[in-house]
């Protein structure tokens, strides 16, 4: 039975939520989830991204740090930022709200805001994290990863 168990693939799962890389006509979409290890190998990934990646990002930064983890703790003065605020990344977060419903209740919905890598990078942890932040995805412009110079 523990060969059969072995022999299956992954189910998904709460730890598979925001590992995804999107590839459309204008932009890179990448969930937050993946670690930079787990990047540099994906070959469905631009070979430009993973030079950048290998290059500059795991200077910075440890292979196994996911990219939500990275961009909760970045700094503006750091090189990760300057890399990001060239490449016009959007980084899309997440923030509760609570709101009064009709009958009384109070009901938490999650709002939807974008940031450029230096707004994000200009919050502190503690900022972020009294605002709930949850971020979901880096978006990478196909312009900005062409016209980025290694």
């Amino acid at each position: 039975m523990n060969d059969l168990q072995n022999a299956l693939p992954p189910q998904d799962g709460p730890e598979q939520d925001y590992k995804y890389i999107l590839d459309n006509l204008s932009f890179v979409q990448i969930g937050s989830h993946y670690t930079y290890d787990e990047l540099e190998e994906n070959i469905d990934l631009s070979y430009k991204y993973r030079c950048i990646i290998k290059q500059i990002l795991l200077q910075e930064v440890d292979g196994s740090t996911t990219l939500e983890s990275h961009l909760y703790y970045m700094k503006p003065q750091e090189e990760s930022t300057k890399v990001y605020a060239r490449l016009k990344v959007k980084i899309r977060a997440y923030y509760p709200v609570t709101r009064d419903k009709k009958n009384g209740e109070r009901q938490t919905v999650y709002r939807e805001k974008v940031f450029r890598a230096e707004e994000l990078a200009a919050l502190t942890p503690q900022e972020k994290n009294r605002q709930g932040l949850i971020i979901s995805e880096i978006q990478i412009p196909k312009v900005g990863l062409m016209t980025f110079v290694l």
